[in-house]
């Protein structure tokens, strides 16, 4: 099994610096390409309390991500050390979140 570990680095407005991470076995890192195809772009992906990245397209987001193979034992460590937060760590801006934040946003829209 293909393990990944997936860091994500953007800049807000020229102001900050965006960083977070994640890490994925093969069927989920499957899943990460499929979703990248499902978003609506352009897009907004708000965090904190009114920030926003915008993507024009889906090479704008690729661009943000910087893809490493690891190793099982690497991936495993990885998982442990950030389950207190969550599937990720930091701000990490995946195809899944951007997703979910578009279904909110459209449930909200009705």
């Amino acid at each position: 099994m293909q393990f990944k570990l997936v860091k994500f680095k953007s800049d807000y407005a020229d102001e900050f610096d965006v960083y977070g991470l994640k890490v994925y076995n093969e069927e989920e890192f499957a899943k990460f390409n499929e979703d990248l195809n499902k978003i609506k772009y352009p897009v907004e992906h708000y965090f904190g309390t009114n920030e926003a990245v915008e993507f024009y397209n889906k090479d704008s987001l690729l661009k943000k991500y910087e893809i490493s193979d690891i190793t099982e034992d690497q991936y495993n460590f990885v998982k442990k050390a950030i389950h207190g937060y969550g599937d990720s760590y930091a701000t990490y801006v995946g195809p899944e979140e951007i997703l979910e934040q578009q279904a909110d946003d459209e449930a909200y829209d009705g």
